[in-house]
């Protein structure tokens, strides 16, 4: 858990008045500094201090806007199978007859889907969820027939092929960590169906590659049998460590390439393996004679194909001309699709995309270099907006239902955006056209994972999530043609030259500005209603926490001026009006307008682009204007659809006087749905320039704004929580190691101390592919970056102890937490007496938690002697488990790790019956002296630990204790308990207390808060 130093509470609190709302969510439980309450001027509008009186409005500016999102191409996507729910499928394998499907997953199943003519059914296939490892960018990649599969005379009539991750030391693991530490290989397999049945058998195994994988990402895993030489071929990644440490070497590992070799093992086209990779094994095939990578002596791993590769998520093949596909996941730049030909080279990590990148390249070249076939910079997409971060590539069009649209296009996507496009494949790069067909909602881990063929040349786009879903590329009607062209004819504005916004539109502001360009923004909302009373569907909903809801038919008007200096001094300029709607399935869609030179229209604009605007005599902006599908990258679902439409923006005064949010209830606006409270207990953004606010509210509400419709649970921007009720010890931010993989990133999201070294700041301070927000900038907030750069400045490195943290439970499954401490080491024997008076002899249980510093590299071996049960988790992956054991037990496992590398360890053991004991050593390639000590083993000595998780910015209470352990050093901190969130009742704790606890009755959240 990373926290934020208690030294540095005066900063993070300040002394509450009673002219100070509070702020949700900013503090270790809840930071209850308070914001003074200033006057927030509303920005006056066509000379109007107040909101408009509401009045009747037609849905979908009646109905000169569609009532669902409109289609810019004539594709859209259906569901293929409505009725079948399957988590986070990874592909899509069709049968030789056409009748059923495979679909692997990330769970570590198979599963099988029927095809025929009435509703599809789903059964298990294949169930290895005990084999495999981390659902990051594991599990299950894909699955292939052997060629003779279903021919009843061959032997490999039942054989079909998968490539998946296996889990040395852990079953179904869900780990996150960045890397296993060799505890983990990659396996390509051969199965068999169990006779008569689409089942297969998880103990016909035969393992062909097995290799240990140092990360959990970069794993390619992509594979098909080529149909007109019936050979394998699969791309794998660089094992996602160290830039370049794998790639341009062919003699080491299979790592960074295509791999070829005869399933079949035919000794008149191939011959043995006559090399074992250093970190696997190999067997069960054969080595195509033609391969372009050959040595008698076998000095060089002669399965590759092809080498140069990043993270080959995708690999397909045209079964018209027999071209092979690849899609390359590139580090920090380009995204490329690569025509994978024999021998050829594609020059990673020296080169990504069509510039440098990592390194030189090598002395001695292996095989013929070759540049992208097609590559999108990230900045920019295929397609122009921004947002594309993670190639799919699908596949070459060969069948009927699109053939006039489509047909001999590549079909290929991106996984974090969700689009799906269609590449021409002509010579010339400059005759290429790329053409936005479709799009997905989808997010980091929800998004796009294949575009599939069946055997009619139909494609399918396979999507991750809990459920997942198959989605078939179909005809559809174009429907851009129902948008206004021009914003004059939306009707939005009674007076286009002044803005005066139309009847039914009432202005609206917020606490704080997403970032664009410095542009000044004004805001109008239009809810449906025939007047007054105002039924179901004509009101907001709203809320404390969360994006408020709107009725289908609502439209939002965001308009930007852009300040410029001319001869006449200072002035603005109209730039683009954006309009956003909900649709009828509760979902949003945008339509840009761009304003002409002239200030007398604005044009709709269906294709992003960037235009340079004379801002000064001497400067020129460039100034972004989004296409239709960039509206989604930040208005997604994760976030709720609309952005800057929640309780802690709007919470503010109006110029007339009053709150806006309470305004709206008296106009009818809206109404809160669940825990209104008093204004007084509402959440409020903090402006950056608002110093009544502490530094970290600022901050923290800078990067819920700016940041937190990406970065937030299951999002798609992954490694750190944005929102404002995220408490900052829970965002995952400071001192959290970045795992981003650009060459430049920094180690740590935000380094304490170290703005240089904090990659927070490295994105939001440059306008390059790794800038952030990735939409819609590409001017610097330096007033922002300022004053991050000051918060991260006066952050302090955190101080470790050594040893284990031990933390004492009442119950055997980690219960009620009833004393804490540090201890050097574990192995503990209580016989048949409890380690406390708190604690009965039988039924209870303990954690020991710490930091491990590998001191070499190496194997080593853990193992856990318990009575009763005992587990050992190594960077969040369960390797040894003997949780269900009553009585002695012994299990044991092996990690493999490098020097100076460091593994956060947990050891979990609870007391059942009898006696009473937990010893746990680990010892380098089985020998010497136990390494699990206060040596090797570091703990945070700012620990703050309770016995539940956080849940909107506080810590729930399922029981009535709970544990607090920090380290107060003398400031006036003190506990507060509640029930509702809005009645605050004081708990006593001793000053200077390193621990206590906490009986909180029935209060279900408890929050530190500051003393005067």
């Amino acid at each position: 858990m990373q926290t934020v130093l208690l030294d540095q509470v005066q900063e993070f609190y300040r002394s509450r008045c009673p002219s100070r709302r509070p702020v949700l969510g900013t503090s270790l439980c809840r930071w209850s500094a308070r914001v003074v309450g200033i006057l927030i001027v509303l920005v006056v509008l066509d000379g109007a201090a107040v909101l408009a009186a509401r009045e009747p409005f037609g849905a979908f500016l009646s109905g000169k806007l569609p009532s669902v999102a409109p289609r810019f191409s004539s594709v859209k996507l259906e569901e293929a199978f409505p009725n079948v729910q399957i988590a986070d499928p990874m592909g899509l394998t069709e049968s030789p007859n056409r009748d059923w499907w495979l679909v692997p997953t990330k769970s570590g199943m198979v599963y099988g889907i029927s095809a025929g003519a009435g509703p599809a059914e789903s059964w298990v296939a294949l169930d290895i969820s005990g084999r495999t490892a981390t659902k990051l960018d594991g599990a299950i990649y894909s699955v292939v027939l052997h060629p003779e599969f279903g021919q009843p005379a061959s032997e490999n009539a039942r054989a079909f092929f998968i490539f998946y991750q296996y889990s040395l030391t852990n079953p179904n693991s869900t780990g996150m960590g960045l890397y296993v530490g060799g505890s983990v290989m990659n396996r390509l397999s051969r199965f068999e169906m169990k006779p008569g049945k689409l089942e297969a058998d998880p103990a016909s195994e035969t393992v062909l590659i097995e290799q240990r994988d140092r990360g959990v990402w970069h794993q390619g895993g992509a594979m098909f049998i080529h149909p007109f030489d019936g050979f394998l071929y699969l791309a794998l990644g660089d094992e996602g460590v160290a830039a370049g440490e794998n790639n341009q070497i062919i003699s080491n590992n299979l790592f960074g390439g295509v791999l070829r070799i005869d399933i079949t093992s035919n000794p008149l086209r191939s011959h043995s393996v006559r090399r074992q990779p250093q970190n696997g094994t190999t067997g069960h095939y054969q080595i195509p004679n033609d391969n372009p990578f050959l040595d008698p002596g076998g000095g060089v791993l002669e399965e590759f194909y092809a080498l140069g590769l990043r993270s080959p998520h995708t690999l397909v093949c045209d079964p018209a001309t027999g071209d092979i596909w690849c899609g390359d996941v590139g580090g920090s730049l380009f995204e490329e699709i690569n025509r994978i030909e024999r021998g050829t080279n594609y020059e990673w990590s020296f080169r990504e995309g069509y510039v440098a990148a990592h390194g030189s390249p090598p002395s001695t070249v292996v095989g013929e270099y070759q540049s992208p076939f097609f590559a999108y910079h990230r900045q920019a997409g295929p397609s122009g907006e921004a947002g594309d971060r993670s190639v799919i590539c699908g596949t070459v069009y060969r069948g009927e239902n699109l053939r006039d649209e489509l047909y001999g296009k590549m079909i290929f996507g991106d996984n974090i955006s969700g689009r799906i496009w269609s590449l021409s494949l002509e010579d010339n790069p400059a005759d290429r056209r790329v053409e936005l067909l479709a799009q997905i909602d989808g997010a980091f881990m929800t998004g796009l994972a294949r575009l599939v063929a069946d055997s009619s040349g139909e494609v399918y786009a396979v999507q991750l999530g809990e459920p997942g879903a198959i989605w078939k590329l179909t005809a559809s009607e174009n429907s851009v043609d129902v948008l206004p062209a021009t914003l004059s004819e939306t009707g939005v504005f009674s007076d286009l030259a002044n803005l005066t916004p139309a009847a039914g539109f009432v202005p609206y502001e917020v606490n704080q500005s997403f970032w664009s360009d410095g542009a000044i923004k004004r805001r109008w909302a239009a809810i449906p209603n025939d007047g007054a009373p105002y039924g179901a569907g004509e009101t907001a909903e709203m809320r404390q926490t969360g994006a408020w809801a709107f009725p289908a038919g609502t439209v939002f008007v965001k308009h930007f001026d852009l300040p410029v200096t001319n001869q006449l001094g200072p002035s603005s300029i109209k730039v683009e009006t954006r309009l956003i709607a909900v649709d009828q399935n509760a979902q949003s869609y945008g339509v840009t307008y761009k304003w002409r030179s002239d200030q007398s229209d604005a044009d709709i604009v269906l294709n992003a682009h960037e235009e340079s605007i004379s801002v000064t005599p001497e400067i020129d902006h460039q100034w972004y204007y989004p296409g239709p599908s960039d509206c989604r990258t930040c208005h997604n679902p994760e976030a709720g659809h609309l952005l800057g439409l929640n309780t802690s923006q709007l919470n503010r005064d109006r110029t007339a006087g009053g709150n806006q949010i309470e305004h709206w209830e008296t106009e009818q606006l809206g109404a809160f749905v669940s825990d209104r409270g008093s204004s007084e207990s509402w959440p409020q953004i903090a402006r950056m320039d608002d110093e009544s606010a502490t530094l970290t509210e600022r901050i923290k509400s800078y990067l819920d704004v700016n940041c937190s419709f990406c970065h937030r649970p299951g999002g798609r921007g992954p490694a750190f929580d944005a929102r404002l009720e995220t408490p900052a010890v829970f965002q995952g931010l400071v001192d959290a190691a970045s795992t981003s993989s650009r060459a430049e990133r920094k180690e740590r999201l935000v380094a304490s101390g170290d703005p240089a070294g904090s990659e927070l700041l490295a994105r939001i301070g440059n306008t390059a592919a790794a800038k952030m927000p990735p939409v819609g900038r590409n001017q610097i907030d330096h007033a922002a970056v300022e004053l991050i750069n000051a918060w991260v400045a006066a952050l302090r490195t955190s101080s470790d102890e050594p040893g284990f943290a031990a933390h004492y439970y009442r119950g055997a499954e980690l219960n009620v937490a009833v004393s804490a401490g540090l201890e050097t080491q574990i192995d503990q024997d209580w016989g048949a007496a409890s380690p406390s008076g708190d604690l009965h002899v039988d039924g209870f249980s303990v954690r020991w938690q710490g930091t491990f510093i590998a001191p070499a590299t190496g194997d080593y071996f853990i193992s856990a002697a318990s009575d009763d049960g005992a587990r050992v988790y190594v960077d969040g992956n369960l390797i040894v488990n003997s949780w269900n054991v009553i009585g002695l037990s012994n299990a044991e496992a092996t990690v493999f790790l490098e020097a100076s590398s460091e593994h956060d360890i947990a050891v979990e053991y609870h007391e059942i019956d009898g006696a009473a004991s937990c010893s746990v050593v680990c010892r380098l390639n089985d020998f010497g002296p136990n390494l699990f000590d206060s040596n090797h083993v570091r703990v945070n000595r700012n620990l703050i630990t309770i016995n539940t998780q956080p849940v909107i910015g506080f810590l729930p209470m399922d029981n009535s204790q709970a544990l607090l352990k920090f380290y107060a050093e003398g400031y006036p901190v003190g506990l507060e308990q509640s029930q509702d969130l809005k009645n605050w009742s004081h708990v006593a704790f001793p000053k200077g207390a390193a621990q206590m606890l906490l009986n909180v009755g029935d209060a279900r959240f408890i929050r530190i808060a500051p003393q005067n």
